[in-house]
This record gives structure tokens, sequence and C-alpha cells, in this order.
């Protein structure tokens, strides 16, 4: 898992139809792997825990508006 200079791509694009307003989010566009937090390995070990961030992520909006 890459934690060192870590680098990721979120994006929106959006368009306005009449009273319609759809968009599109795509988090982790290029599927990195990362982490972001984590802890020492409380047995001792000396070893780092991490919790790895969320793949790639699509999110569509539809909002009905003036």
């Amino acid at each position: 898992m890459e934690t060192d200079g870590a680098r990721w791509v979120d994006t929106r694009a959006s368009i306005r139809v009449n009273n319609l307003d759809i968009s599109l989010d795509v988090m982790n566009l290029f599927n990195r792997a990362y982490s972001t937090t984590g802890f020492l390995d409380p047995g001792g070990s000396g070893s780092a825990l991490l919790f790895p961030a969320a793949g790639q992520v699509f999110e569509v909006g539809v909002r009905l508006g003036r």
C-alpha cells in the first residue's frame, strides 16, 4: 500500500438541462491504494497498522430546481 507521496484525483462534472441539475463525482479516479490514518502496533512490534482509504467511488446526483 502506497503511503509516502500518495497522490489521488477527485473530480466532478455537472450539467444543467432546463430545471434539472445532474452531477457526477468520482473520488480516487485512478483507484490508488493509500492510507491517511493508522497507529503503531500496541503489541510493541513497531509495525504501523494502517487504515486504507476507499477505492474508486462514483456518485451521481440529480436535483430539480429553478
